[in-house]
């Protein structure tokens, strides 16, 4: 029933009188945060305040005499319609909700109430007036809430108490003023369990399918007079914590330690019920055998492992269990007597809530349960849930605290708060595309994933876009709402679209379409995959495997299975390999086993840690064993195929023969080394040649100098001068001849020429050059030759050898010493030895033979020169023909050195 109130001002006026009052309450409207306007039953406007007229963007002359119903979207009209014939029928007030499509494009939603304009005495003027508020951002806010209920029932779920609710088809009233008991018997019989979690299923031992529809009265089945005693006690509270007697779907006693909760509308009435619960049999259990005998309550105490206190009515700890000496690390002499003031963490409790909740059990007996920080001896804080029930310490009344660590319970709430900012950072930060857009077509959110990969600089840049274009030829977004409409989701939806400049990209699609509780679709949003590198490999793959097949590429397809199976391989296997396709098609031939054992296991872990990484892609190279038998190295190049969800069904690889490669690449590696080790050993023997070299000229010029210079110098001196100088130079003469000759060597300057030859005869030969030297020394010298030694050899570097050795033994053996040339043949080498029993050589001095990066050389007995370089061409000589040489010594004994040369040496050899 309509009223009218007089409103009067400060001087007694009626303000309808006044123009001032008038004009200020026109004003009013005009400026009111709400959409007002006035309309025909056609809808044509007859009036609407600037507001309305602001949210539209349009002048109030452009809106008056425009039918309102026109600015709605197609899909809207028909309910509208509908709606409004049935206000205009009734004639009374309405709520209605319509999407508007405003000149920027964008898509809003108003709550409008509708009602009829009358005159003062009631009388219909044939107009109706429309109040709208913008509710946009509440839906958007409805949906974040959705989300979050979301992740709060991933929360009770994964609850380790058991929790449930129940809900009433009408709701009830609890007062003084209504009939309790029937109130109660229809909360007690008709209320209805509608949603529970496993924790909570467990305690029955029921399923849920048989929990699902449970009255209060069927839990309470074995004593309903009770169970009306605690549902009463809830009505009573609204919030209770109680313990009660509950059996299982077996029979089986369990006591329950509930918090319930009423669940009631905006007039107070009751609706329905939460409730978290917690099987408290095992301390039930505790608690009556306590009463029953105290003397063995220790034991019993002891053997839970919650921490239990036995307080007085102060608080002060009378008795506590191991469980509490393990959670505080205080033994228990130090806890009796104290209060928990002493466990408490600083500034984390209310200690006066504490005593209260204390005094409060104390004396009703009525169990309390609370949050508690506490204080570890080391110092450590931590959350703990107490309840507190009255009982009985040794005959006197006290208070029985039970407390359990919820550390893990608090970290997963804190977890679930940080979801919440995960999932802002997730739309910011994720590599997919997510939006949402009107059935109109426009662009109501986007992220910067999407705006990215549609080339645009930025939202506002994006939202101006008509979604309708942006898909490419044979595709069209009328195709992707005709799918989504007929399952309300899209799930790997493919199809093209132009990008800002053009270009065309591939992208995969999730969407699904949200509607209001009228059925109306409000938006679409969904998740978008740049698809566009896998289309141009997918659409290349024909051509690959044609383009494969006749080459040496090989063309894998492994499954994701342990050996991996070999599901595809081309054809050109057999060509490679030797194998057939079907062969390892049907198994017979195991991929693994033709991998290297040497390689295998590094292969496996690197396919291991590639998988996990999330890489589309990999590289490696092993040996593969083919048909003969035989290895040769394989590089492998892998793609790994994934499904929508992230896991791998299959890996593509291309393997081809890398052999010549890796054997050319550790020629060049032991090559270079090679040289590296040359170089070096050059560069120190070059630095001891030019020692060699310079040191003797400076007693040559000195002698030369006496000689041109010195003109009193006696005909006798004269002639040993000479005779010094003509030594010295031909010293030089040799150092430079071998010189030029291991020159020669090294450029390979001298031809290798063996030929089969009698080897005694050419050793024979060399003796007779030296024969002076070996007379003047007065040598005797022996050769124990065979009569013939035929071998292959090269006459001129075997001579050159035989002469040094010779040679060297003359120059280091004293007057009247023996020299012994011998050789000894099998059938495939022959061994050659000069023996002396000159002054011999030291140890230490025996390794710098040969090398030319270490210098020896020494004065013969009778002072002759040297400097090393002629075993050294001793040395390269015999390795041209693939020989061996080498040196036994003593010092004041002798020295042997000796030989080895094959009798037959290959032509390639040369």
């Amino acid at each position: 029933m309509r009223t009218k109130k007089k409103i009067e001002n400060s001087s007694g006026k009626v303000p309808g009188r006044n123009l001032d009052f008038q004009n200020w309450v026109n004003s009013l409207i005009e400026n009111f945060p709400v959409l007002i306007c006035r309309y025909l039953p056609d809808t044509t406007v007859t009036y609407a305040n600037q507001t309305y007229c602001k949210f539209f963007n349009v002048s109030s002359e452009k809106i008056i005499g425009k039918k309102w119903i026109e600015l709605l979207s197609n899909q809207e009209v028909p309910f509208v319609k509908t709606k409004l014939n049935t206000f205009h029928h009734k004639m009374e007030p309405c709520k209605i909700q319509n999407r508007f499509i405003l000149p920027t494009g964008k898509a809003r939603t108003i709550e409008w109430l509708y009602s009829p304009v009358e005159d003062s005495s009631g009388n219909f003027l044939n107009e109706y007036q429309g109040i709208g508020i913008d509710i946009t951002e509440k839906e958007i806010t409805l949906a974040e809430l959705k989300q979050k209920e979301k992740q709060l029932e991933l929360f009770f779920l994964q609850l380790l108490d058991g929790f449930f609710f129940m809900n009433l088809d009408e709701p009830i009233e609890w007062n003084v003023k209504i009939d309790k008991e029937a109130a109660l018997n229809k909360f007690f019989y008709q209320q209805k369990t509608t949603k529970v979690n496993d924790a909570f299923l467990s305690m029955y031992g029921m399923t849920k399918d048989e929990m699902i529809g449970m009255s209060p009265a069927d839990f309470f089945k074995h004593n309903i007079s009770y169970g009306k005693e605690v549902v009463k006690q809830i009505l009573d509270k609204s919030i209770l914590v109680i313990v009660t007697d509950e059996r299982t779907k077996e029979g089986k006693q369990i006591w329950i330690e509930g918090n319930y909760f009423l669940f009631k509308d905006e007039e107070g009435k009751i609706y329905g019920l939460f409730g978290i619960q917690r099987d408290i049999t095992e301390q039930k259990f505790l608690e009556e055998t306590l009463k029953e005998s105290e003397e063995s309550y220790h034991g019993l105490f002891n053997a839970v492992s919650d921490a239990i206190y036995i307080q007085d009515e102060t608080g002060a700890f009378l008795d506590v269990n191991k469980g509490a000496e393990k959670m505080y690390g205080y033994n228990r002499e130090e806890f009796i007597g104290r209060t928990p003031l002493f466990l408490s963490a600083p500034g984390k409790n209310n200690f006066d809530n504490v005593k209260s909740f204390i005094q409060t059990t104390f004396e009703t007996g009525v169990s309390s349960l609370f949050e508690f920080w506490g204080l570890k001896k080391n110092g450590e804080i931590f959350p703990k849930e107490v309840i507190l029930n009255k009982g009985t310490y040794f005959g006197k009344p006290a208070i029985i605290a039970i407390a359990r660590d919820i550390t893990e319970r608090k970290i997963f709430e804190e977890t679930l708060k940080e979801s919440e900012e995960r999932y802002r950072n997730l739309f910011k930060d994720s590599p997919l595309g997510i939006y949402r857009t009107s059935p109109e077509g426009a662009v109501i959110m986007a992220n910067p994933a999407l705006i990215k990969m549609l080339g645009y600089n930025s939202y506002d840049d994006l939202v101006s876009i008509d979604i309708d274009k942006v898909y490419a030829e044979n595709y069209s977004r009328s195709d992707f709402k005709k799918k989504i409409d007929e399952t309300g989701k899209v799930v790997g939806y493919e199809s093209a679209w132009y990008k800002k400049d053009g270009s065309i990209i591939y992208v995969r699609e999730n969407a699904r379409a949200v509607k209001d509780p009228d059925g109306r679709i409000i938006y679409y949003e969904g998740t978008i995959e740049d698809i566009t590198e896998k289309k141009i490999v997918e659409e290349m793959l024909m051509a690959e495997k044609q383009l494969f097949f006749g080459g040496p590429v090989l063309v894998f397809k492994w499954k994701n299975v342990d050996g991996w199976p070999v599901e595809y391989v081309s054809p050109n296997i057999i060509s490679v390999l030797g194998y057939t396709a079907e062969e390892l098609m049907s198994g017979k031939i195991v991929y693994p086993n033709l991998i290297h054992p040497g390689d295998q296991e590094r292969v496996e872990n690197e396919m291991i840690v590639y998988s996990n990484s999330g890489v589309e892609r990999f590289e490696q190279e092993y040996r593969l064993r083919d048909v003969n038998n035989i290895y040769g190295w394989y590089h492998d190049y892998t793609r790994i195929v994934r499904n929508d969800e992230g896991e791998i069904i299959y890996y593509h690889g291309y393997l081809f023969d890398i052999t010549a490669r890796k054997e050319a690449e550790e020629a060049l590696i032991k090559s270079e080394q090679t040289l590296r080790n040359t170089n070096v050993m050059k560069d120190k023997f070059f630095s001891i040649i030019a020692h060699d070299l310079r040191s003797p000229f400076q007693g040559l010029l000195g002698m030369a100098s006496i000689l041109s210079e010195e003109e009193e110098i006696s005909n006798e001196e004269r002639i040993q001068l000479n005779k010094k100088l003509y030594e010295g130079l031909k010293t030089q003469f040799n150092l430079l001849d071998n010189l030029l000759t291991w020159s020669r060597v090294q450029r390979d300057i001298i031809e290798f020429n063996p030929e089969l030859g009698d080897l005694a005869v050419d050793i024979k030969d060399t003796v007779l050059p030296l024969q002076s030297s070996i007379e003047r020394k007065n040598l005797y010298i022996e050769c124990r030759l065979p009569e013939t030694l035929q071998t292959s050899f090269d006459k001129n570097m075997i001579t050159a050898v035989m002469r040094n050795i010779i040679s060297n033994a003359v120059k280091f053996t004293r007057q009247g010493g023996k020299i012994i040339i011998s050789a000894e043949e099998n059938e495939k080498e022959v061994t050659v030895s000069v023996s002396d029993t000159g002054i011999g050589i030291a140890q230490n001095d025996l390794e710098k033979l040969f090398r030319i990066d270490a210098h020896f050389s020494s004065k013969g007995t009778d002072g002759e020169g040297g400097t090393g370089l002629g075993l050294i061409l001793c040395k390269d000589f015999i390795e041209k023909h693939n020989g061996k040489i080498w040196v036994e010594s003593k010092v004041g004994k002798g020295s042997v050195f000796s030989f080895v040369i094959p009798k037959q040496i290959e032509t390639s050899e040369k």
